[in-house]
């Protein structure tokens, strides 16, 4: 436990390694893959999209070894706004399938929830809410291919990757929806955070999928 809180007291910026990024705007979400644990997506206020792996990165540092020069870790690619199927405003969120790196999910200011082939870059569907995009999540341990997606309007919507369409609505928060967890040990319970600062743990325990 004492070596823990050193780790965690020593923490500081890698010195070896820096992140060659095209994006103008903040950062706006982060996501890992959970598959290899390699592949980092970023989200930007400017509507691009990114991706890096971090692992080969991570790998040339060591090789490379404390004296020499930093590695520069280079998109693997890189979605802007000119792009036919970017975002029109700001991404809100990133998500990687949970399965499968083959495909990722977006969320926008410009009120649509894209599902996104990894190797070819193209929007393999599309859904479009009513408000603008807070958040995105889906579950790690479901059976299930939903989306759980929070907007300015109060409620939660889950949109089915598989049929395209979304299924329900979920109620609770009088605001908009800012955060959204699935659990990781049970996929019928999610978590969800509001405008308003209020939690609800869980939002809704629902078992007909």
């Amino acid at each position: 436990m004492a070596g823990q809180h050193h780790r965690i007291c020593n923490l500081s910026l890698s010195r070896h390694t820096s992140v060659d990024t095209s994006q103008v705007g903040g950062i706006r979400w982060l996501d890992l893959d959970s598959v290899e644990q390699r592949y980092l997506l970023t989200a930007a206020a400017d509507s691009t999209l990114e991706a890096f792996d971090v692992l080969t990165c991570f790998l040339q540092a060591a090789a490379a070894g404390s004296g020499q020069e930093q590695v520069q870790l280079s998109p693997l690619f890189t979605v802007k706004r000119g792009h036919p199927a970017a975002h029109k405003y700001q991404v809100t969120s990133i998500n990687w399938y949970p399965v499968d790196t083959g495909l990722f999910i977006t969320g926008s200011a410009d009120q649509d929830v894209k599902v996104w082939d990894t190797n070819t870059l193209e929007v393999a569907c599309a859904f479009s809410c009513s408000d603008k995009v807070m958040c995105t999540g889906m579950s790690s341990c479901g059976s299930h291919a939903l989306i759980a997606v929070g907007t300015k309007k109060p409620g939660v919507v889950l949109a089915d990757v598989a049929s395209g369409a979304f299924t329900h609505t979920l109620s609770g928060h009088l605001t908009g929806t800012w955060a959204v967890c699935w659990s990781p040990s049970n996929e019928h319970q999610l978590f969800t955070g509001d405008a308003s600062g209020e939690a609800s743990m869980p939002l809704q325990m629902a078992s007909a999928f």
